[in-house]
C-alpha cells in the first residue's frame, strides 16, 4: 500500500473570539508539511454525541441517551473520517474518557457546555433510585468505572448530595473560566480561597444552577 508521508490544508485568519467559542472560517493562506511517517493526533470526539455513540465500547455498558459537553465545538472527531479516506489507519476507536461528575454550565461557551466537578471525598454519591455507589467509587476516584456502574443501573444520572460547609472546604469547578486565580497566576488569590469562603465561580453556579 502507500504511505501518508504530509498534511496539507488552509490556514484561518487570526480570531479575538473567546477561547472556546466558534470562530469564523475565513483562510488566509494553506501549508504543506512532509516527513517520513506522520501520525495524525486531531483531539477527540468529545463534541461530536453521535459520533461518541457510534464508537461507545461495550465494556461501559449502553451509551447515555443524553450528553452534556466537556469540551469545545471542534472537538468533533472530523479528521478521523478525513485521514481515513487518505489512507490512513484508525486505531483505539472505543479509547474514551467520560468525566460522570459533570453539569451544565449556566453562561456556557460551546454547545451543551458542561463543567466537571472537582469533589473531594465527603459527598455522599447515590444512583437514580438513591442506593449509594459502592466501593471503591468514590468522588474523584475513577470515572470510567462509575460511569459503568451508573450505566448499568438503567438510568444515565446520579444525585451528588453535599453541603454548604463541604463545598467550601472541598469543593472545586474544572475549567480556565471557573479558576480565575490560578490562570491569572495571582497567588495572593489562589491562597485566598482559603480564608475567603466560597470561590465566585462555585457560588454562581449554587446561586444559577
Amino acid at each position: 500500500g502507500t504511505t501518508v508521508d504530509g498534511v496539507r490544508g488552509d490556514i484561518l485568519e487570526p480570531s479575538s473570539v473567546e477561547r472556546g467559542r466558534k470562530s469564523a472560517r475565513d483562510i488566509a493562506g494553506d501549508f504543506e508539511l512532509h516527513a517520513q511517517a506522520v501520525i495524525v493526533a486531531s483531539g477527540g470526539i468529545g463534541a461530536n454525541h453521535e459520533l461518541v455513540r457510534k464508537n461507545w465500547p461495550h465494556r461501559l455498558g449502553t451509551a447515555p441517551k443524553r450528553m452534556i459537553t466537556g469540551v469545545p465545538d471542534h472537538v468533533d472527531g472530523r479528521m478521523l473520517a478525513i485521514t481515513e479516506a487518505a489512507g490512513g489507519s484508525i486505531i483505539n476507536r472505543d479509547r474514551m474518557w467520560h468525566y460522570v461528575e459533570g453539569i451544565r454550565n449556566w453562561a456556557p461557551i460551546w454547545t451543551d457546555h458542561a463543567i466537571r466537578i472537582l469533589p473531594g471525598p465527603s459527598s455522599l454519591w447515590l444512583d437514580a433510585r438513591g442506593k449509594r455507589l459502592p466501593v471503591p467509587l468514590y468522588p474523584g476516584f475513577d470515572t470510567l468505572g462509575t460511569l459503568s456502574h451508573i450505566m448499568r443501573t438503567g438510568f444515565d444520572y446520579s444525585w451528588f448530595i453535599l453541603t454548604k460547609k463541604i463545598i467550601q472546604k472541598e469543593f472545586a469547578l474544572s475549567g480556565s473560566e471557573q479558576n480565575p486565580d490560578l490562570t491569572g497566576k495571582s497567588w495572593r488569590q489562589v491562597l485566598g480561597r482559603a480564608t475567603s469562603g466560597i470561590p465566585g465561580p462555585v457560588k454562581a453556579f449554587m446561586e444559577k444552577g
